[in-house]
């Protein structure tokens, strides 16, 4: 009875350690692009770009 519990809490952790990784992972792309965004915007590339 013990095993099985003890697998089941790892597999909890490691879940947990996943969806922490990807929300970081979502939050830097996040932040990556709206800095990408700026600049583009700051030099009126955007508004080539889009034309």
């Amino acid at each position: 009875m013990r095993k099985p519990d003890n697998d089941h809490k790892i597999k909890k952790s490691g879940v947990k350690f996943i969806m922490t990784l990807l929300l970081f992972l979502i939050c830097y792309v996040a932040v990556m692009y709206g800095g990408v965004l700026l600049l583009l915007n700051r030099h009126g590339l955007l508004h080539f770009l889009l034309h």
